[in-house]
């Protein structure tokens, strides 16, 4: 990022706290941890561009910090398909 350039907001895809500002996932979502903590799945489920993307990325490299392997995934390309088969 360039020193001349100010953080903004996005909304055109993932957060990167270099270069937008953003809610840190843990102040957003808090019921995650104590999830992880007691071996529970969660799906995470919202509108379009309310953050859930950059919060499971932040999230996952918090939990890869405390020594977990952590990874996330989206489905977001498979919208489109209508087959079942």
């Amino acid at each position: 990022m360039s020193a001349t350039m100010p953080r903004y907001f996005n909304t055109t895809g993932p957060c990167d706290p270099a270069r937008h500002y953003y809610l840190p996932t843990a102040a957003r979502m808090p019921n995650l941890a104590p999830l992880i903590e007691r071996e529970q799945y969660f799906a995470v489920h919202a509108p379009r561009q309310t953050g859930k993307t950059t919060g499971m990325r932040t999230f996952a490299e918090t939990l890869r910090g405390q020594g977990f392997a952590a990874c996330w995934a989206t489905l977001e390309a498979s919208q489109g398909i209508d087959e079942t088969a």
